[in-house]
């Protein structure tokens, strides 16, 4: 899951966010009380907080708009430069904690286990790792020193193949209908909205095993077409301030209390994941004011407090680490759970290098100005990547 893209998926602009046209720290807020109420259910409840489809709720939001701002712009229909900036944005942060992982299982795991994280190290590099854990019946399981270090990828990959396949499908349309001379926003809708429909039905009522439907991204890409289908639709939606306060006060408690009452590794990605994913939009929505930020209301203003955003601003990062860490502390501790004190810990942790990460590799290379340190730190983080799939290939 990226678990967190930028509110332009394919823009390297260094200016700060806050200066780009169009922002909305309501929706950085959105991904900090998301990825807040990840790392909480892991570490201490154990249990799906519904967090994780928050995220892919808003990627489709935030990836499918940034294309759908380039169509009907006039702009070449180049992939090349989206496929560089998103490769870069979701691999250089992925291969570090890859990377810190493997070492950190060669010391920690026994030997009858390096073939788990081998394997799950390369689906995780090649975006493919949900479909190894439905290949291996791997429930999504709590934390435990034998649950791998590596499970939680499963999003990312989900994401990475609905980027490749969103980037296809909008740039075809696109090009499609600007040799018919028609308004791609509405054909665009129309094809999303039918394959939401399609894919939810799918999840609804497959006959395949939870193992399998938990992570298939043909079940799953319905939670992230419903952001797309929305980011098309909401230059169109007008709702008083009252109807929108509702919705955003609404939406934020069915988000906090869905880890409570939902059992989501059993019934996700079915139709009970339209409570989080419903929540989400009900906030994209309530701040869905034409020439605003988003901050009119109680609740657009609560997410843009600074805490919220910063965590925003992190959660990929935070995404990525807090499970290894998670499960290298149980190994450490030799532990079934971390308790209070031990979760701070982890948390703690997981937020240093959480941070690091996002100021030292993230933002380096997502910025567009060239120079020697961002060209070594490509070139360095390659050269990791190449070394792990080799590595491990050799275990296996």
């Amino acid at each position: 899951m990226s678990v967190h893209t930028s509110h332009s998926a394919v823009s390297t602009s260094a200016a700060p966010a806050s200066a780009r046209p169009g922002y909305r720290a309501d929706l950085d807020g959105v991904r900090g009380l998301a990825i807040a109420l990840v790392v909480v259910f892991h570490v201490w409840f154990g249990r799906v907080s519904g967090g994780v489809d928050v995220f892919l709720a808003l990627s489709g939001f935030f990836f499918v708009g940034s294309l759908l701002r380039v169509a009907e712009s006039g702009a070449p229909l180049d992939p090349r430069p989206v496929l560089r900036r998103v490769g870069r944005r979701l691999l250089a942060p992925l291969v570090l904690v890859l990377a810190g992982t493997t070492l950190a299982a060669l010391i920690l795991l026994p030997f009858p286990q390096w073939n788990r994280v081998a394997e799950q190290t390369r689906a995780s590099l090649l975006f493919v790792q949900n479909w190894e854990l439905a290949r291996t019946a791997s429930d999504y399981l709590a934390a435990d020193p034998m649950v791998s270090p590596l499970q939680h990828l499963w999003s990312i990959s989900v994401q990475g193949q609905f980027y490749l396949a969103a980037l296809i499908v909008v740039f075809t349309s696109a090009w499609l209908l600007r040799r018919a001379r028609i308004p791609v926003r509405v054909p665009l809708t129309v094809l999303l909205s039918l394959i939401t429909v399609a894919s939810l039905t799918y999840a609804a009522f497959s006959t395949a095993p939870q193992s399998w439907t938990y992570y298939d991204s043909a079940a799953r890409v319905w939670e992230l077409t419903i952001g797309a289908v929305l980011v098309c639709v909401v230059p169109w939606l007008r709702a008083p301030k009252f109807v929108r306060s509702a919705l955003g006060i609404a939406g934020l408690a069915i988000l906090f209390a869905c880890g409570f009452a939902l059992n989501g590794n059993a019934h996700f990605p079915g139709p009970w994941a339209l409570v989080p994913v419903g929540a989400a939009m009900a906030l994209v929505v309530a701040g869905a004011v034409p020439g605003a930020t988003g901050a009119d209301t109680p609740t657009s203003r609560f997410l843009s407090s600074p805490p919220l955003i910063r965590l925003g601003s992190i959660a990929y990062a935070l995404y990525l680490w807090h499970w290894p860490v998670l499960i290298g502390y149980l190994l450490v501790r030799d532990r079934p759970s971390v308790g209070l004190v031990g979760g701070l810990v982890v948390i703690g942790i997981s937020l240093v290098l959480a941070e690091a990460t996002t100021r030292f590799i993230e933002t380096p290379i997502r910025r567009s100005v060239p120079g020697r340190w961002r060209t070594t730190l490509v070139a360095g983080l390659a050269l990791i990547g190449v070394a792990l799939v080799a590595g491990t290939t050799w275990w296996t």
